[in-house]
């Protein structure tokens, strides 16, 4: 049927309202139509009240006359009712319309009258479409983007599907091949272009880039609202394991060897932290960053403690000579790539080959302790915070020499791995 050809049926789109004891739902459906015109189903189901009907299920049909419908809501739609049902359906281009048109257009819209007399005038791009129009459909004339229903007016001054954001422009992305508007703070998203912040962080539009193991943007991951990024300051240090009988309660300490659970060396030592709540043997860098944050103020004096130094430190001997390759350092020392500066190797002899060896001739292991104030500390040992470190100048470990150097008195000499017994400090995982 050619757009224009259906006429509205005289008198329908204005009615009363369902009878008392019935509640109006609305349920759109859309169903078979004419190219010109699309109808919706508008069904209306009565809940409550006594029956009136014939089928004595206590509710009653939809419609019986037109009038059972109601107004239609829109200007350039009609309510009629059909087989017992409320049908909207779109007026035909050209019908008078109140809602800041003039006319019709077919389509449900209200709009300017230039804009329905299937000739390309006023501010149009293309045919009745474009401009102060409804937009112009793929394929068709457009001068800017608000010209297309897809958003995106191509270079060939035709209406685009989109198939990549850029082609949106400014404060729009590519969704399901139509430019749509980027989304608010919140709003649900698989990617950050289509967040107006440029962030899509753990399903949601983010106000920022939110990177990070203890950084979060939505609110089942720790944020005080989906959207709003929240970094969590990490705790490092959770308690210290002296004892491999019984974890939670103090001990003597370890030597060189740790045994727990039928394990040995750092995994035993491991499974002791866990044991206590924590989840690791805190390395070098864990315990640097815990002592900086407070968190060993109660770590008593005259306690000493494994070290797990997996990273390099500087080799005070040379006084943090700068470097650029190893040869330039010696002996034992390598050339920091970080830092460029010379510094001590980590070594499996520093850990005693990681506290699996029980002798003391086989590696040294390097330890600390907290520094007392006002009282003098071990004259081998470099002061860090509030922690003194005793570091092992050659960590290697070749398997079967002993090391030269097992004086702690002496700067760079650890001590040995047997014949002294110390604790273990247990941390969390990043942000637990």
């Amino acid at each position: 049927m050619p757009r224009g050809s259906r006429k509205p049926h005289p008198g329908r789109g204005v009615g009363g309202l369902p009878s008392a004891g019935f509640v109006a739902l609305s349920l759109l459906i859309v169903v078979a139509c004419t190219p010109s015109v699309e109808v919706v189903e508008v069904v209306q189901k009565g809940q409550g009240g006594a029956s009136s009907g014939s089928s004595g299920s206590g509710t009653k049909p939809a419609c019986d006359v037109d009038a059972d419908c109601g107004p239609a809501g829109t200007p350039c739609h009609t309510l009629f009712c059909k087989e017992g049902k409320c049908t909207i359906a779109d007026l035909p281009v050209g019908a008078p319309c109140s809602d800041g048109g003039v006319v019709c257009d077919g389509n449900g819209n209200c709009v300017a009258d230039h804009c329905a007399d299937s000739v390309h005038d006023a501010t149009e791009a293309d045919v009745d479409c474009g401009g102060d129009c409804p937009p112009c459909a793929t394929g068709k004339k457009c001068a800017s983007a608000k010209d297309c229903t897809s958003g995106y007016c191509a270079p060939d001054a035709r209406c685009h599907a989109c198939d990549v954001d850029w082609k949106c422009g400014p404060g729009h992305y590519c969704e399901g091949l139509v430019c749509a508007e980027q989304k608010n703070l919140g709003v649900v998203c698989a990617a950050g272009g289509e967040c107006a912040s440029g962030f899509c962080v753990e399903g949601f539009c983010c106000d920022a880039a939110c990177a990070g193991p203890c950084a979060h943007c939505a609110m089942s991951k720790g944020a005080a609202a989906d959207g709003f990024c929240h970094v969590e300051f990490p705790k490092h240090f959770a308690g210290v394991v002296s004892n491999s009988a019984e974890p939670a309660k103090p001990g003597k300490g370890f030597g060189g060897l740790w045994v727990y659970g039928g394990l040995i060396g750092v995994p035993a030592g491991n499974a002791m932290c866990k044991a206590i709540g924590a989840n690791h043997v805190c390395d070098y860098a864990e315990v640097l960053k815990a002592d900086a944050a407070g968190e060993l103020n109660d770590l008593p004096a005259g306690v000493s403690y494994w070290l797990h130094r997996t990273t390099n430190v500087p080799n005070v001997f040379l006084n943090n000579k700068a470097c650029n390759t190893d040869a330039e350092c010696g002996g034992a020392s390598v050339c920091d790539p970080a830092g460029k500066i010379c510094a001590w190797k980590a070594g499996a002899g520093g850990r005693c080959v990681d506290w699996t060896i029980p002798g003391g001739d086989l590696g040294d292991g390097e330890w600390f302790e907290v520094f007392q104030n006002g009282g003098a500390f071990n004259g081998g040992g470099l002061k860090s915070g509030s922690l003194v470190f005793h570091f092992d100048a050659d960590a290697g470990y070749d398997g079967t020499n002993a090391h030269s150097c097992q004086n702690p008195a002496k700067l760079g000499c650890s001590g040995p791995c047997g014949g002294v017994t110390r604790a273990i400090l247990c941390c969390l995982d990043a942000c637990s």
